[in-house]
């Protein structure tokens, strides 16, 4: 067997092993700092919660692991008409809590876009989208602005997400769509994340024959652009 497919048949399942304990950690982090198991003291509880958000870090790389391994192992799409208006709105309800949390305002625009649906992996561009998009909630400034717009040029659907954020410092730029890759303005935020989204990001459009690029200013925000061909 090739070495570098046992590796990655390796990675695979170990993460799949992982999924059910530190899911089951985290349902016991959450109890014990509700006091389920008892009251506890204010240096206990500090440490259960460093502890929990130390827990949510292996939970997010471990469920990016999970998608790029289910996109390696598949190169082919799933295709199907998927009316793209429900597709955005799902992908802003998915993030709803985080929004709320961030008191965010999101402005979906369509500009003329006269399109009912298009043939798509939905699952996939789900995702690919959903980490643009949980970036931009990420990385926006309390009380800010998102806005998601798409339009029709030509036989081409061009997507935007643009916010109002930390921006990427400019040093940082052509790394941004490789593996594991962090910015170091976003470490400093204490953001969780593993590096994966925007490189799964970047698989799955180009996979679609499509594009993704983006323009950013450090501490004025970043616009990601996103093309698909529809005809």
């Amino acid at each position: 067997m090739d070495n570098n497919i046992a590796k990655k048949d390796f990675v695979a399942l170990a993460v799949h092993k992982l999924k059910t304990p530190i899911s089951s950690i985290k349902l016991s982090l959450e109890m014990l700092i509700e006091g389920d198991f008892g009251n506890i003291t204010e240096e206990q509880k500090r440490i259960l919660e460093r502890t929990y958000q130390r827990n949510e870090v292996l939970i997010c790389l471990v469920n990016d692991l999970l998608n790029l391994a289910k996109i390696e192992e598949n190169n082919s799409h799933t295709l199907s008409e998927v009316n793209f208006s429900d597709l955005i709105k799902s992908i802003v309800d998915y993030d709803q809590e985080s929004i709320e949390r961030k008191a965010l305002n999101i402005r979906v625009e369509n500009r003329g876009a006269k399109l009912k649906k298009i043939m798509i992996d939905a699952e996939k561009m789900f995702l690919a989208i959903q980490n643009v998009f949980n970036n931009a909630v990420k990385y926006s400034n309390v009380g800010g602005e998102i806005i998601i717009s798409y339009e029709l040029i030509g036989k081409i659907l061009e997507v935007r997400i643009q916010d109002f954020g930390i921006g990427i410092p400019e040093a940082e730029k052509n790394k941004l769509f490789t593996e594991f890759f962090r910015g170091e303005n976003a470490k400093e935020m204490q953001i969780m994340g593993s590096g994966l989204g925007l490189y799964i990001t970047k698989g799955i459009i180009e996979g679609h024959d499509g594009k993704v690029w983006f323009e950013s200013e450090e501490n004025k925000g970043t616009t990601f652009f996103i093309t698909l061909p529809i005809g």
